[in-house]
């Protein structure tokens, strides 16, 4: 036990006047009187009340001093020794899976406020955040305080590792640490962790994608949709692009995926977003999105020596509805390297530019990425990229060279035709620069006169000529959009600037530009750890609060007070009644 206020243990002192007082009551005193018969008679018949006063006065003495002694305790606020203080830290889950709409969310902010208003004063509490990178909402906080609202769920992961280790910042050496987690998994290393989540069916985009025939104002689209929960129900899926198609999702068991196709017709090109309605429990995985360049005619350029190239001009002569007017042939030099850099795509016959082009170029034989020191005789083919999108549709099982310098092998080519002495036809499809460069000429070849020349040429065009998007991104992604300088990027809403990296805030299409050129980004959210909807793990609950013991100023008050009370009513009956106390005679 220990007294909160000890100092007014001085009120003590007041007993020694109290028991002066009642000392100086039981003195005798002398008295003279003419006859004593009449003093007699009363002493006799008041004799058997003589003790009974007696003992009257000496409990009177005690219950004041009693009184006295409890209600000086009551003042000092004895109090029972405390327990050790505890700090508590709440732990929130802000990955996305908590954002189900099963409120999940809520109900952890509504569980964490309650209890936090039952701990006693002595203890803290501090609430920090599991996602992508752990943080902490403020300092620790007085039970009782108001607790900062932790952030919505819509991060990618949750770093339980890091929350936990942030949980130790700052804990007091007499306190104890006690770890609450609000999470919809099992959380290792947490003292309670009250389970939250209910909801277990959940359906989620998990890839989407699309392609633009040659010359065309339609667009095939497939979507891959996957069961991530355990039941499921009909739902709908929504493609949009200009035009707008509905297809409907068939019947899942958990963990299968189906994938579904459409055709929209979008020249003007746009956002293609393939949105999932029906509701599930989580919408952050139920849309995906793309950036779909328009339709517009490529405009081509054909740099050869004397404006002659028979092989690249047949092939192109398939394609020139669909191709630019300005399209045409140019001889090597300054002139051709101008008309080049204005070009989609620069085809170079036995030729090259004289300085590294700023658009994409189709190189045979004369320049393009490193090769080997001397001609080859004769290479043979030893195999193809058939998987890769500029081979599509060919077969290159009849291909013979005659002569031919192979490429020398890097991480950045994509080697397409190779052979025993090194690769003939390789790509680069990424960087400021693409290129597709062959290591022979194409009289040197009997390519030209096979079906796969003008489908290579024209696999070449649809890929080269393309708007070129940033690779795909998913949210909480770094991107740097330029290598240097201010950019602006627009989701729709309208444009803000930037500069340095930027990270992918949510999913959707992003489009940044700078000095004129613009490129989008999509960016989706597609988690399978996220997007699981699993039957809540068993919980820790959250302790319950003891019950507050009665303060004990309170029964020392009502002890002073019965005390009191009884030596009032002691003094009361001290006063003899109905009988009437001898005069002396004047």
């Amino acid at each position: 036990m220990i007294l909160e206020r000890p100092g007014f243990l001085w009120l003590l002192a007041a007993a020694i006047p109290l028991a002066a007082a009642f000392l100086a009551s039981r003195r005798r005193r002398r008295m003279e009187v003419p006859d004593l018969e009449v003093w007699r008679a009363v002493a006799r018949a008041q004799r058997p009340a003589r003790g009974a006063a007696v003992v009257r006065d000496g409990v009177s003495l005690l219950l004041l001093l009693g009184a006295l002694a409890a209600a000086t305790l009551a003042a000092a606020s004895p109090a029972p020794h405390a327990a050790p203080p505890v700090d508590w830290a709440l732990v929130f889950d802000t990955s996305a899976s908590m954002g189900a709409s099963d409120g999940r969310h809520a109900r952890a902010v509504a569980a964490a406020d309650a209890f936090v208003r039952g701990l006693p004063a002595g203890d803290r509490v501090r609430v920090l955040e599991a996602g992508a990178v752990a943080r902490a909402r403020g300092p620790w906080r007085r039970a009782g305080e108001p607790l900062p609202l932790p952030s919505l769920p819509d991060e990618r992961r949750a770093d339980w590792e890091g929350a936990l280790e942030r949980a130790r910042e700052g804990v007091r050496p007499e306190a104890d640490l006690r770890v609450v987690a609000f999470s919809d998994g099992p959380v290792p290393g947490a003292a309670f962790a009250p389970a939250v989540a209910t909801a277990t069916g959940n359906l989620a985009v998990a890839d989407l994608a699309w392609a633009r025939p040659w010359n065309s104002t339609w667009i095939d689209v497939s979507a891959r949709v996957r069961n991530c929960g355990s039941d499921t129900r009909g739902a709908t899926l929504l493609l949009s692009c200009g035009s707008r198609l509905e297809l409907p999702v068939p019947p899942l068991a958990p963990g299968d995926e189906t994938t579904l196709h459409g055709r929209l017709n979008a020249p003007a090109g746009g956002v293609l977003a393939a949105r999932l309605a029906g509701g599930d429990a989580l919408a952050v995985d139920d849309a995906a999105f793309a950036a779909v360049p328009p339709l517009r005619p490529p405009r081509l350029l054909v740099v050869a020596p004397a404006g002659r190239s028979p092989f690249f001009q047949a092939a192109l002569a398939a394609l020139a509805p669909g191709l630019d007017d300005a399209s045409g042939i140019a001889v090597p030099g300054p002139a051709a390297d101008a008309a080049a850099a204005l070009a989609d795509l620069a085809f170079w016959d036995r030729t090259g530019p004289a300085t590294t082009p700023g658009t994409a170029v189709f190189v045979a034989s004369a320049a393009g990425p490193a090769r080997i020191p001397a001609d080859v005789l004769t290479p043979a083919v030893t195999g193809w990229a058939a998987g890769h999108p500029l081979l599509a549709g060919l077969d290159l099982s009849r291909l013979r060279v005659s002569r031919a310098r192979p490429f020398l092998r890097a991480p950045d080519l994509d080697v397409l035709v190779d052979s025993a002495a090194g690769p003939l036809l390789v790509a680069r499809l990424s960087g400021p620069s693409p290129c597709v460069a062959l290591a022979f000429a194409l009289e040197d070849s009997n390519l030209p006169l096979l079906a796969a020349l003008p489908l290579l040429v024209r696999n070449s065009v649809t890929l080269l000529t393309a708007d070129r998007p940033f690779p795909d991104l998913h949210t909480g992604e770094p991107l740097l959009p330029f290598p240097t300088g201010e950019w602006i990027v627009d989701d729709g809403s309208g444009p803000r600037r930037g500069e340095g990296p930027w990270v992918a805030p949510s999913p959707g299409v992003f489009v940044f530009s700078q000095g004129g050129r613009s490129r989008p980004a999509a960016v989706h959210f597609n988690c399978p750890d996220e997007s699981q909807m699993a039957p809540a793990p068993p919980g820790r609950e959250l302790p319950p609060h003891p019950a507050a013991p009665v303060p004990p100023w309170i029964p020392l008050t009502g002890v002073a007070a019965a005390a009191a009370a009884l030596e009032a009513l002691l003094s009361r009956l001290r006063r003899p009644r109905g009988a009437v106390a001898p005069t002396a005679p004047r």
